[in-house]
């Protein structure tokens, strides 16, 4: 009996020496295992910093890459929406210089044009030229025949582009082909109703205020329209809407200075349409050029009734500022672009003369297909919109012209007043009262 029990004890107590040694062999291999795996996680995680750190470079670049591609598409929305505003701008500013009776006819042509050109392009109008499309909608004279083929030789990679003839933002395509057409117009035309000259008042505009506004949102759709060109956020942008601003601002006083030495004082209307020459003038060249000012020529001294002086600010000034750019261009401003030389004089003058050629060409086909000349010219063509000149103030000449109507008053002495001032229209009233 006492063996048995000295065996039993024997046999736990060998069991329980066997299962510390165990849990003991157990710990030492734990103790093993962690020693072993300390220094191979150390090692792996400080090997996966370096090339964190050796790829954060090209993570980096990658980035930049991406945010410069969001603010292109930026870039390019914003200045579209820009140039969008361009459109009413220039309705109040066209139907501020016209008389009361003018003025809704205008705006309808704005955002008419608007409505048809926009469809225009997206059926043929991207197919014959890639880019620019929405200014077209504030040149819609034309826009088929002229604009169309003129944007696809210089922007559209045509024959004009691969002689090397440059126009950042459209002096040649929109601003000299425009003006042109405006001049072929008035002279195929003639005088309104009552033209008496430039100098006259006779055709004086009916809302300055509505000009001005017109005119100071055209100066800052300009820089969407100018900066916007360059298709980035850059040093190239920043300096074609430096050389915006500045040739508006020196445009406005250059016309200014002009207008007291002619007239003997400044006129609000001389300095709207000297920003406006300026603005017009560096479009070719502001994404070529340091920022410079434009000089504006009119047309007084030819006598021509262009009613809106489309061929002084514009064609004449898109001439000048296309002619320019051959002489001051520099690649410090724009690598890609040529430096002032005498054959890119000559390329730029080639370009002008393609350009007056085809729009002068295009405009007379036009306007004789049309049937317009001066028979028609001296017809009362704003009778159609009688009903909206209500919506308008009329100036006080046109008061005398409404209230001659009303009477049925179309004898000589009417029309020769016609065309005559306030106090001239009195004299005459008087001298023909006396008569009687």
């Amino acid at each position: 009996m006492e063996t048995e029990n000295s065996i039993e004890r024997a046999i736990a107590a060998a069991e329980r020496d066997a299962a510390e040694s165990n849990r003991a062999s157990t710990a030492a291999a734990q103790r093993r295992a962690s020693k072993s795996q300390r220094p191979v996680y150390a090692s792996e995680s400080k090997s996966q910093w370096v090339a964190f750190v050796a790829q954060l470079p090209h993570i980096l670049v990658a980035a930049a890459i991406g945010v410069a591609a969001v603010l292109e598409r930026l870039c390019s929305t914003v200045s579209t929406m820009g140039v969008l505003l361009m459109v009413p701008a220039l309705g109040l500013f066209e139907a501020g210089l016209l008389r009361a009776k003018n003025s809704v006819s205008v705006l309808i042509q704005c955002f008419a044009g608007v409505a048809v050109l926009t469809v225009l392009w997206f059926v043929i109008g991207f197919s014959l030229c890639f880019s620019q499309g929405m200014f077209a909608a504030i040149t819609p004279l034309l826009t088929l025949l002229v604009y169309y083929p003129l944007c696809h030789w210089v922007w559209g990679g045509g024959w004009l582009a691969r002689l090397g003839v440059c126009d950042f933002a459209g002096g040649i395509v929109i601003h000299t082909s425009a003006g042109v057409a405006s001049l072929v117009t008035a002279l195929r035309l003639g005088p309104r109703v009552g033209f008496a000259g430039l100098a006259s008042h006779s055709l004086a505009p009916h809302n300055l205020p509505m000009a001005a506004t017109g005119a100071g949102l055209l100066w800052v759709g300009w820089f969407a329209f100018n900066g916007g060109s360059a298709l980035a956020v850059g040093s190239l942008a920043a300096s074609a809407l430096l050389s915006t601003h500045v040739a508006g601002a020196g445009g406005a006083l250059v016309w200014l200075a002009l207008d007291w030495g002619h007239a003997g004082r400044p006129t609000f209307v001389g300095c709207i349409n000297g920003a406006l020459s300026g603005l017009a003038g560096v479009t070719p060249a502001s994404g070529y050029v340091t920022p410079s000012a434009g000089l504006v020529v009119g047309l007084e001294y030819l006598r021509i009734d262009d009613a809106l002086d489309v061929t002084s600010i514009h064609g004449v000034t898109g001439v000048v500022g296309s002619l320019l750019l051959g002489v001051y261009a520099s690649s410090e401003v724009n690598p890609a672009g040529p430096d002032g030389s005498l054959d890119q004089l000559r390329l730029q003058a080639l370009g002008v003369a393609v350009a007056i050629a085809w729009s002068g060409a295009g405009t007379w086909l036009a306007e004789e297909l049309d049937g317009l000349d001066r028979s028609q010219h001296a017809e009362s063509s704003y009778l159609d919109l009688a009903a909206f000149v209500k919506h308008a103030t009329p100036t006080t000449d046109e008061l005398f012209e409404g209230a001659n109507l009303a009477l049925g008053d179309v004898s000589p002495a009417a029309k020769r007043r016609s065309g005559q001032s306030l106090s001239a229209r009195l004299a005459s009233e008087i001298a023909e009262a006396a008569m009687v």
